[in-house]
């Protein structure tokens, strides 16, 4: 049962045979797309080959019943119009020769008519229509089989029957290589298209990138360039300050720093493992979600927000994950929560579970905020993309990368409504 679980969530994201790149939902257009026109090729060819086959039992059924005594009258150019009747109602090119393969007799090529010479000589316009048909007789021998003809006794052959392919059967013949073509122009553009895109999205996270860096260095620097001044300014102050009471402010001075010295660690530590493959740990997730959300209750002051944070921790076993990261998600969840809260009665509230079907300790965070629409639903995972007046849009585009593919998990909004909240549920895999 567990490996169906598994199966289906795969199929859910898009993970059955490998990691699809960021862009799943063009992949799926592209998949589809593909699998449709591959289908009707292959619809197409049937169709084709079933159409041959079954023209070649019918002109075997015509020529099997053909009247010996009307194939014996060919030699002698003496032909009853019962015959041309018969074989003018295949609707098919035809063309009976002698052994020689000199044409004799033809249909649906051109009007269908016997070569009397005058003289010995066929006239100017007679002898450019017959070799006009003497290349229609190597023509149809390509096509298809040549059906001997015989005399009444079966004793003496006298001819040849050639059938040629009418024109709905020539245009199927050739649609199978129009399709693969437009198969192949189809996969061309669909590729290059991809890699434009690739190569846009690319571009905007690696600038989202340097950016989110910057921002991230920039609260710890600035505070610790603030308390630099402070100190080089300090025998400036007027009144001046007395020794013993700069002295006493030299310990929080200190913490201060040391934790703004922390946080420039743990900054440069998370963007050191982009692009890598991070070290995981046995930790308890529940911990980590109880640093970042003291973390921020102890800087909503700060933000002027009246916002509550509520937890419901379930028993959760320890999974194995990389701190630094999974922190970093958390903080870019709940950050995203916090600024989308604009009533005064904020609430926050952070559930964790072991679903056990599914081998996976869920997070589920939930915030009575703004709430999204569909279409901001479906991009907020795409690099550069954000709603707000400031920021770089990368925050949850690095939260998915982190939890899909470095810790194989997922994230995605299960609920979401307008002016009512949204909310986030991040699965962690558990391993034995």
């Amino acid at each position: 049962m567990h490996h169906v679980h598994r199966i289906i969530r795969q199929i859910s994201r898009g993970n059955l045979f490998g990691k699809f790149s960021p862009v799943s939902g063009r992949n799926a257009i592209f998949a589809t797309g593909a699998l449709v026109i591959i289908l009707y090729n292959g619809f197409s060819l049937f169709a084709t080959r079933h159409l041959k086959y079954e023209r070649e039992q019918l002109i075997d059924a015509y020529v099997k019943n053909v009247d010996n005594q009307l194939l014996a009258d060919i030699d002698s150019n003496v032909v009853p119009d019962a015959f041309f009747q018969m074989i003018r109602g295949l609707d098919l090119p035809v063309i009976i020769t002698d052994t020689n393969w000199n044409p004799l007799l033809w249909d649906n090529i051109f009007q269908m008519e016997n070569f009397s010479a005058k003289n010995g000589k066929l006239t100017e316009r007679a002898e450019r229509k017959y070799n006009a048909i003497g290349k229609k007789v190597l023509l149809l021998r390509k096509q298809n089989k040549p059906y001997p003809l015989y005399t009444q006794d079966g004793s003496l052959k006298v001819g040849y029957l050639l059938i040629g392919n009418n024109l709905l059967l020539k245009v199927l013949s050739f649609l199978p290589f129009i399709e693969i073509l437009i198969l192949l122009a189809f996969f061309t553009i669909t590729f290059l298209v991809f890699q434009n895109v690739r190569s846009t999205e690319k571009s905007n996270l690696w600038v989202g990138l340097a950016k989110e860096t910057a921002h991230q260095l920039g609260t710890p620097i600035s505070s610790l360039m603030g308390w630099t001044e402070y100190m080089r300014t300090i025998h400036e102050a007027d009144p001046p300050i007395e020794p013993s009471e700069f002295m006493s402010q030299i310990k929080k001075i200190c913490d201060d720093m040391e934790n703004d010295l922390t946080r420039l660690r743990k900054i440069t530590a998370r963007f050191s493992q982009i692009g890598s493959i991070p070290a995981l740990t046995e930790l308890k997730v529940n911990e980590i979600i109880s640093d970042v959300a003291e973390y921020y209750r102890i800087r909503l002051p700060l933000l002027r927000k009246h916002i509550n944070i509520r937890f419901e921790l379930g028993d959760v076993p320890d999974i194995n994950v990389n701190r630094d990261l999974l922190e970093w998600v958390f903080e870019n969840v709940m950050k995203n929560a916090i600024d989308a809260i604009v009533l005064d009665n904020g609430l926050i509230e952070i559930k964790t579970e072991f679903i056990e079907s599914e081998k996976v300790v869920r997070v589920l965070h939930r915030d009575n905020g703004k709430g999204m629409s569909r279409d901001v639903q479906h991009q907020i995972f795409s690099p550069g993309f954000t709603t707000k007046k400031r920021g770089w849009g990368l925050g949850l585009t690095l939260s998915k990368r982190i939890v899909e593919d470095y810790h194989n998990g997922r994230i995605y909004v299960s609920w979401t409504q307008k002016d009512r909240g949204t909310v986030f549920c991040i699965d962690l895999p558990v391993t034995s």
